[in-house]
């Protein structure tokens, strides 16, 4: 109940107050307000956490653990990913390569939305800047340890999709690369790009490539699949 309304805190007044404002006073204030519980210092400190850091752990943690952005447009662009599989000509290789290159290029227009409109994506910049900056130390560690925990979680949802529509347009992974691998390389690209275009957006423009309209992160999706990817030998499709 505390780290949803600190979480809630942080998205009414926005993300950037940072989380140094984002004191158990203002939270308990938040809590009560919102809510009509009221909770106290003596409750909280030395109970649940030692101090105020220890809260802001904590809060960080919470965001961190939900993997699937609250936004329609995750459903929406999953949605689009399999529907562009299930109009396209399995018969021919030809048509499996389109089909899953307009894959690639509907899925990465989609993910760079999703990253730019996820409330929470300031907050992971910020959480990445300071692992690569800050001090070791426990709060560091266990932050690595919960930003690892949501990759595998939305690795597992991600890794689920992309294997599914291998299967139905008969892809497997080349021998060297895993499905985990295209997976990691789609989302290290998706996050440098949206960090790119939070600076630089005119960088990131849709261009015409082959008589459709491109983001350059499709077209490395695009490259990826290429190099990950290739049609498995004699398959044919199922009548499903």
């Amino acid at each position: 109940m505390i780290l949803d309304a600190a979480r809630d805190l942080l998205v009414t007044e926005g993300i950037s107050i940072g989380l140094g404002n984002i004191t158990f006073k203002r939270v308990f204030d938040h809590l009560e307000a919102t809510s009509g519980v009221r909770v106290t210092h003596s409750s909280v400190i030395e109970r649940i956490w030692r101090d105020q850091d220890e809260f802001h752990l904590a809060v960080i943690d919470s965001v961190l653990n939900l993997t699937v952005p609250d936004d329609p447009l995750f459903e929406r662009s999953i949605r689009r990913m399999i529907a562009v599989a299930e109009t396209a000509d399995r018969t021919i290789p030809e048509g499996r390569w389109e089909a899953m290159f307009e894959i690639a290029r509907v899925g990465a227009a989609d993910n760079l939305k999703l990253l730019q409109r996820y409330v929470w994506w300031p907050l992971w910049l910020n959480v990445w800047t300071w692992l690569a900056t800050g001090e070791d130390g426990e709060g560091a560690s266990d932050l690595r340890r919960a930003v690892r925990s949501n990759y595998r979680a939305s690795d597992a949802i991600y890794e689920a999709l992309y294997g599914g529509l291998m299967d139905y347009l008969g892809f497997r992974v080349k021998d060297g690369f895993t499905l985990h691998d295209m997976d990691t390389m789609f989302a290290w690209s998706a996050e440098g790009a949206a960090i790119r275009q939070r600076v630089d957006p005119d960088a990131l423009k849709a261009r015409r490539f082959r008589g459709k309209m491109w983001t350059p992160l499709g077209l490395a999706f695009r490259g990826i699949v290429i190099q990950a990817l290739e049609l498995i030998p004699d398959w044919e499709p199922s009548e499903a």
